[in-house]
């Protein structure tokens, strides 16, 4: 009897360490509350309305942050938060008719190679910027976007995204998919559109940073179980 009493009182103990819940940890790649306010603020002194042209971009730097879009964990990307500039109408119009089309951006995850080159592992569905000019807006993915620890979080426009500061102090600093040589050329087309896509990311540009942070959700990490 005595016997049957020990193995009955180990059931339960193994059935509360089986309980114990997995662990996840919700995380904003590069968010920052002290983020400068972007270019285009629909002022007629605004003669320095800069935005992000035909290609896909990440942050390298911002303040004391380095690398603030590489993924930490393994993981999903679940929402894109962005702050977007409100150019004026002249300025908008200007922007369509050099760029292409109305401005709009999707987020993409990358894995890097060597010497800069990475791979398109996804990509969010377009986003249209125009109802958001002027505001900060938090979008949920309709699609979560996976990714592995060491991923880049970029994005990507194919006409033009006013997300971008400038004058921003030295330590910001970003990167596009632009080959050597061409870090100027704006109005070609640069960007990585479509799983599979590569390039590598040669333009360097200070003083600048994208205005943008995505929401990771790592995935559950079970606690070690415990023998009673």
């Amino acid at each position: 009897m005595k016997r049957t009493g020990i193995a009955l009182l180990a059931v339960p103990a193994l059935a509360l360490t089986a309980a114990a819940p997995a662990s996840a940890r919700v995380i904003d790649l590069g968010q920052d509350p002290a983020v400068p306010v972007p270019s285009c603020i629909n002022t007629s002194s605004d003669t320095n309305c800069r935005a992000i042209t035909k290609t896909t971009a990440y942050p390298v730097r911002t303040g004391q942050t380095k690398a603030p879009m590489t993924v930490p964990a393994d993981g999903r990307i679940v929402a894109l938060t962005l702050r977007v500039g409100k150019p004026t109408r002249k300025q908008n119009l200007f922007f369509k008719q050099t760029y292409g089309g109305t401005a709009r951006i999707r987020l993409t995850t990358v894995r890097f190679g060597k010497r800069l080159a990475a791979r398109v592992t996804h990509q969010s569905s377009e986003i249209r910027l125009e109802p958001y000019f002027g505001k900060t807006v938090q979008i949920p993915l309709g699609k979560t976007l996976a990714v592995k620890k060491g991923d880049g979080v970029g994005i990507t426009t194919d006409t033009f995204a006013p997300v971008l500061t400038v004058n921003a102090g030295m330590d910001n600093t970003w990167r596009t998919s632009r080959a050597r040589g061409s870090c100027e050329l704006f109005n070609v087309e640069t960007a990585l559109l479509g799983v599979g896509t590569s390039g590598a990311f040669s333009c360097f540009y200070t003083n600048e940073r994208p205005t943008y942070s995505a929401t990771l959700v790592t995935l559950p990490t079970p606690p070690p179980v415990t023998k009673p």
